[in-house]
């Protein structure tokens, strides 16, 4: 996972045409040893510290899509049954074990872009006025779209087996020139490329908490809207 892998994307502005350089994990973010690891769901509210300590960032749904398109491996989504389990390690590990599986018959996946196989932790500007909220997004078929479309369902203490952390790097190569992904998202000619959602000014994850609500305990949605 130290190794990223670059990802080339053709730009068009104003009729010239460029190219950019978007750096990746290969996959998602994980706890153990090359032999033996799991792919670890976690809250925004960790992903975020994880991605400031190691000084990366978290994907837009764009960018996420990208990665999907781009990945030479993809992975068929693999739901478990939907029910009040879904957030405890047990899941965790079988969920990563069924990726495990998938991967059985493919050489050399640990250094080749993979993609699929979670839902991503993003960043959105609907973070702006759901402060509280978790953003996921992806699990693609095979169709290229997701089966989770941008999400803010869950508040953000949740966590469950479906979700996965992908860091991106703070810059992106544009014709050679490193450029900070923040101005690139700020940016009106830049920001579509890598956005759904436009400029974006919000660019990292927002740390408030929910110790000032009665009860921490989390509500399940109904089927539909996962």
């Amino acid at each position: 996972m130290k190794e990223l892998t670059p990802i080339k994307i053709p730009l068009s502005i104003k009729g010239k045409t460029h190219q950019a350089i978007l750096y990746v994990m290969p996959d998602y973010f994980s706890i153990g040893t090359n032999e033996d690891y799991l792919r670890i769901p976690m809250t925004p509210i960790l992903a975020q510290k994880i991605a400031d300590h190691l000084h990366f960032m978290l994907p837009t749904t764009k960018i996420v899509d990208l990665i999907y398109q781009n990945a030479p491996i993809k992975l068929k989504p693999s739901p478990l049954a939907y029910g009040p389990d879904m957030v405890t390690p047990q899941k965790f590990l079988q969920h990563n074990q069924i990726i495990a599986k998938q991967l059985t018959t493919l050489q050399d996946n640990q250094r080749t872009l993979i993609s699929g196989h979670k839902k991503d932790i993003v960043i959105s500007n609907r973070l702006y006025s759901q402060l509280r909220q978790v953003a996921i997004y992806g699990w693609h078929r095979k169709n290229g779209r997701p089966i989770q479309p941008l999400s803010l369902v869950h508040n953000n203490e949740y966590a469950d087996y479906s979700h996965g952390l992908r860091l991106i790097s703070r810059f992106i190569l544009l014709d050679g020139e490193k450029i900070a992904m923040e101005k690139v998202l700020q940016d009106p000619e830049l920001a579509p490329f890598f956005s759904s959602e436009g400029i974006m000014p919000l660019t990292r994850i927002p740390q408030t908490t929910h110790k000032n609500l009665s009860s921490k305990r989390t509500v399940l949605p109904s089927t539909k809207n996962l």
